[in-house]
């Protein structure tokens, strides 16, 4: 079964609301409303099976024994026919906001027989209130998942702070653009998947002082890295869930680092026009 991939649009403004002193830079911190990511951070109203994304707590959180199967499907697929569970909680973060899924397992025991599921691939439902985690059985049947079962879950640890360092860096590259003071670039869309991660933000930089825009940007995130500036979330009054990363605060659903210095290696490398839009490519190290 093929799982698309794509980058995550968004609509936002940012706004200046203070500056963070005690650092080498002063970084402005601005709020970035986004439709899609602010709909994943926000709680919604089940009116079926209901997922809790326990994933929001604790991004270092690769184990979990306290779930529950609420639903179980099977869906035909050009690969053969795929296994779809939805849990009361998971520790699994959807594809979204232009991050990849979780990938890991499930297991149990039925009549002691053990029951190991493999999770590829992890989306919303159409309604948002549903996780669902899709993959196929490396040990049991199809009629051992059984609605009502707890389960245990463990994440993939190595795809999951990956995910989380591609994700918090384009973040970090917001908070870089700030503390440069250009404010004519408007974040639209970002794409945080190992093979080529980018943002793009409405606006444009000259062509003739794009190397020079690349020089200071790699300067503010090296320096911003060393600083190891602690990760914040909290909720505003509006039940969004707000991620500062740097002294960038946003609206936003994914998972993400303790602090800057985990996004070692980050480096901007190309921008290039794209439309009416500026494309900012960036790498960081293992990848």
């Amino acid at each position: 079964m093929f799982f698309g991939r794509k980058a995550s649009s968004v609509s936002c403004f940012c706004r200046v609301l203070a500056t963070i002193k005690n650092l080498k830079y002063p970084v402005v911190v601005s709020e970035r409303r986004m439709s899609d990511s602010a709909a994943a951070a926000t709680a919604h109203a089940c009116s079926g099976p209901c997922t809790n994304p326990v994933y929001f707590t604790d991004t270092y959180l690769f184990n979990y024994d306290d779930a529950k199967i609420v639903k179980v499907e099977q869906q035909a697929g050009a690969g053969g026919d795929a296994v779809v569970l939805v849990t009361d909680k998971t520790i699994m973060h959807p594809q979204g906001g232009g991050q990849p899924s979780d990938q890991g397992t499930m297991t149990y025991s039925v009549d002691g027989a053990d029951v190991v599921f493999q999770v590829q691939h992890v989306s919303k439902s159409k309604t948002g209130s549903e996780i669902q985690h899709t993959g196929a059985l490396s040990a049991g049947s199809i009629d051992m998942l059984r609605v009502g079962n707890s389960v245990s879950m463990q994440v993939d640890e190595k795809v999951r702070r990956l995910h989380a360092r591609l994700h918090s860096a384009g973040h970090l590259l917001d908070a870089a653009f700030n503390v440069l003071e250009v404010q004519d670039l408007i974040p639209s869309k970002g794409y945080h998947f190992p093979d080529g991660p980018y943002v793009e933000y409405i606006g444009n930089v000259a062509t003739e002082e794009r190397d020079a825009m690349i020089d200071r940007l790699n300067t503010v995130v090296t320096d911003l890295i060393k600083e190891n500036i602690p990760t914040q979330v909290t909720c505003n009054d509006a039940g969004e869930r707000i991620v500062n990363i740097a002294g960038c605060s946003c609206p936003c659903g994914g998972t993400h680092i303790k602090s800057t210095g985990e996004i070692v290696g980050m480096k901007v490398t190309r921008m290039k026009k794209n439309k009416k839009n500026i494309k900012v490519s960036y790498v960081i190290e293992d990848v």
